[in-house]
């Protein structure tokens, strides 16, 4: 039965919980001004980064800009057939850490769909998404505490979700309380946003989102070293500290050795 790609912007960018829906044709996917499909802010404008095809049943995609995104923090290959759960990565423009899209399907006759993550954040299932960030971002580390020589052994998803947390509580222990809206940047903007927040269940998921952001940028900050892409990698490395803003923290600790390693 032909199936409908659903797209979900996760992470990343100010389009994030966009859902793209891609049916028939070649569909494409690139930043602002690049002619595809589906356009994406904070993706490099001008450029087209991914192509879709349908087969009966299956989804295809391909790269267009080479070695620019990834597919379950893997290289693409000419041809790679989607699964429901992958995740799809792209750019930045300011090179501060990524854009990820999860790969669902949906039945064209029966009107089924395979739900993603981010859909567990609503009502009481917001514990879902902040377990699956989590899970994902400790894929995305795997691949970092083996390498010789880069320093931060041991410094886990889970170590960087408490202390980040720890670092978002007020001098009493208790998460503070009042909010203007946006996207949380640096720690002060994310504790005024735990202010603003109507009740714990949001308070305690607007922590474990700004946690899960610093986990996928020190993330970002690992590969793009091990890439040799040292400028990339300086930037990531700095957004690191900046989210954190306690210099004395493990967490910047460990970004500012990488800094100081890389100049």
């Amino acid at each position: 039965m032909p199936r409908n790609l659903i797209l979900t912007v996760e992470h990343g960018t100010a389009s994030t919980g966009r859902k793209l829906t891609l049916s028939d044709g070649r569909p494409s996917i690139g930043g602002r001004g690049s002619g595809a499909t589906h356009e994406l802010v904070d993706v490099p404008a001008g450029l087209v980064y991914l192509q879709f095809e349908r087969s009966e049943d299956d989804w295809f995609v391909e790269e267009v800009t080479n070695g620019a995104a990834r597919l379950n923090d893997g290289p693409l290959r000419r041809t790679n057939k989607l699964a429901a759960g992958n995740v799809l990565t792209l750019p930045r423009s300011d090179q501060a850490g990524a854009v990820q899209l999860s790969v669902r399907f949906k039945s064209e006759r029966a009107g089924f769909t395979m739900p993603t993550a981010r859909e567990f954040m609503d009502g009481p299932y917001f514990y879902g998404l902040a377990l699956v960030c989590m899970m994902i971002a400790g894929l995305l580390f795997m691949a970092i505490q083996d390498q010789p020589g880069t320093g931060g052994e041991g410094l886990t998803p889970a170590i960087i979700e408490e202390e980040v947390i720890a670092l978002l509580r007020d001098e009493t222990g208790e998460v503070a309380r009042d909010l203007p809206g946006g996207q949380p940047r640096t720690l002060q903007e994310a504790r005024l946003a735990l202010r603003g927040a109507p009740d714990a269940e949001t308070r305690d998921r607007i922590a474990a989102d700004y946690a899960s952001e610093v986990i996928v940028l020190m993330s970002e900050a690992r590969r793009l070293e091990r890439m040799r892409l040292y400028d990339e990698a300086r930037a990531a490395y700095s957004q690191v500290v900046t989210r954190v803003g306690d210099l004395d923290a493990r967490v910047s600790q460990t970004a500012l050795q990488a800094l100081n390693r890389l100049n």
